[in-house]
């Protein structure tokens, strides 16, 4: 589920980067930080459901 979202970031960032200017490489910055987060959570829930 969270990596489908992080998908849509990661979606949103290419479309914004074919833009070409400063305020759109801002905002592809910060939806690729979107998606970081959202991977990382994915990651930590299978590493609590899969603990002891």
């Amino acid at each position: 589920m969270m990596r489908n979202i992080a998908l849509q970031w990661l979606r949103c960032a290419k479309d914004l980067i074919v833009k070409d200017d400063e305020v759109s490489v801002k905002y592809v910055c910060l939806e690729l930080g979107f998606c970081i987060e959202y991977i990382t959570y994915s990651v930590l829930q299978t590493c609590i459901q899969e603990a002891p």
